[in-house]
């Protein structure tokens, strides 16, 4: 939804929502704590193979 209000398109939303669920599982507890920019740097890696 943060995506989508700031006028991201539906498909780069759903990027950006994917990316932080992925980061998510990567950390313990129940909170979402990334940052923006975490984000970022992960949508702009090569996406084939594992990304860490």
């Amino acid at each position: 939804l943060c995506a989508l209000m700031d006028g991201k398109s539906l498909e780069d939303a759903l990027r950006y929502g994917n990316a932080v669920a992925a980061l998510k599982m990567t950390m313990p507890g129940d909170l979402a704590l990334v940052t923006h920019d975490e984000v970022e740097r992960l949508m702009s890696q090569p996406t084939e193979g594992i990304v860490r």
